[in-house]
Formats: structure tokens, C-alpha cells, sequence
């Protein structure tokens, strides 16, 4: 046997179709979606035309959710994925645009 998969604990990770993870977490389609773009579920594997999702990250999702309810701070590691996605998404600011109104408003 693969000493990589001789360990009990370190069982190898299997990748759940995204069907499956909806309902294995009980949610929408849509909420999965808006969960996603979010950043707050994790991000599916995409092979050929399937998306899948990692059972060990959906466990951990999982996990965090639950701690959150008990009064647990969320994880380093979600707080970190949502700033990165909001610093995608924001913007840059239309400079010539703000230079027009300046003008404008300076007149």
C-alpha cells in the first residue's frame, strides 16, 4: 500500500459532484452561487464540463459555520479568500471623471 494512504488520519480527499455538495449542504443552486462569488463557500475543481467540490473543504466550511454559531471567530483562511475577492471586484476609481467634477465644481 502507498505509504500516503497508510495513515487512518490521512485518508485520501474525494472530490464530490456539485449536484451532490448542494444537497449534502442543503442549499440552492442560487445560494450556492451567491455563496460562491461571495467567497464564503470554497471554490469548486473543474474537470472537462464538471464542477466538483473537496469533501475536506466542505467539511471545514461546514465546520466554520458551526463554530461561528457557538460564538467562534470565523477562520484566517476565510477572512483572508473574502478580502482577496472584494479587492478584485472593487473597482479603480475613474480618474478623468473625478477631474471633471473637480473642474466643474471649482467653477
Amino acid at each position: 500500500m502507498d505509504a500516503r494512504y497508510s495513515s487512518k488520519n490521512s485518508e485520501p480527499d474525494k472530490l464530490i459532484p456539485f449536484s451532490d455538495a448542494l444537497a449534502y449542504l442543503g442549499i440552492s443552486r442560487s445560494t450556492a452561487y451567491r455563496l460562491l462569488e461571495s467567497g464564503e463557500l470554497p471554490s469548486p475543481v473543474k474537470i472537462g464540463a464538471r464542477n466538483f467540490f473537496s469533501a475536506r473543504e466542505l467539511q471545514a466550511w461546514i465546520s466554520e459555520r458551526l463554530a461561528e454559531r457557538n460564538g467562534q471567530p470565523a477562520t484566517a483562511l476565510r477572512q483572508t479568500r473574502q478580502t482577496a475577492r472584494r479587492s478584485v471586484r472593487t473597482p479603480a476609481p475613474n480618474i478623468a471623471a473625478t477631474e471633471d467634477e473637480n473642474e466643474r465644481n471649482a467653477s
